[in-house]
């Protein structure tokens, strides 16, 4: 099993985002999906959804990508990316684990090879980065972030074309709990108010 040790970029962050390079170094609990024609599936943006939390994900290029929901893998229109951003829609959502795969795009011949690197922005807006060597067959990369850290985006760039990221999986997926709205100072008069006059009312009504 191959891991990587991090380095944080922001002061004296701790790297506490493990990563692996082999295939099933963290599996996630959970498949990224894009077979609901619903979501994004053609763009600078496409979206897919996890398959038990249904946690909406956004995967952003700079170019059009296409995610097929049939192979579940994104690719790019004309053929290949170098550049990819992957987070959560809602804000405020973050995970816990991540795994993907990467395909190298080749014309003909030989497969080049290259290096991927992988920044991860965790939910205390450091940066933790590490590098892997890419080249034919397939390259996995997985995340595993050490409590009470967690993963808010993942920035993946490449030094050769890629064809594809594929069986994506995120586990230890997050919501922000949902808190009740405050009254505003008007609401609470108007409120406070109405109960002085029904308390009067009752009392009337018994004497």
């Amino acid at each position: 099993m191959c891991v990587a040790a991090s380095m944080a970029s922001a002061g004296d962050a701790r790297a506490d985002i493990i990563f692996y390079f082999t295939p099933g170094g963290v599996q996630p609990s959970e498949n990224l999906l894009f077979n609901d024609p619903n979501l994004q599936l053609t763009g600078t943006t496409v979206q897919g959804l996890t398959n038990q939390t249904s946690q909406l994900i956004d995967i952003s290029g700079l170019e059009t990508l296409h995610a097929d929901g049939g192979q579940a893998n994104i690719t790019a229109a004309d053929g290949s990316f170098v550049w990819l951003n992957v987070d959560a829609h809602d804000a405020g959502t973050l995970f816990g684990e991540f795994e993907a795969n990467l395909l190298v795009y080749k014309e003909s011949g030989q497969t080049p090879s290259g290096t991927v690197t992988v920044s991860v922005t965790n939910n205390f807006g450091a940066t933790e980065v590490s590098s892997y060597d890419v080249g034919a067959g397939q390259n996995f990369f997985g995340l595993l972030a050490v409590d009470p850290q967690l993963i808010q985006s993942i920035l993946i760039t490449s030094t050769v074309p890629l064809e594809s990221i594929e069986q994506i999986r995120l586990g230890d997926v997050q919501t922000p709990p949902t808190v009740a709205a405050v009254p505003e100072p008007g609401s609470l008069l108007l409120f406070g108010t109405g109960l002085l006059a029904l308390g009067r009312r009752l009392r009337r009504r018994s004497e």
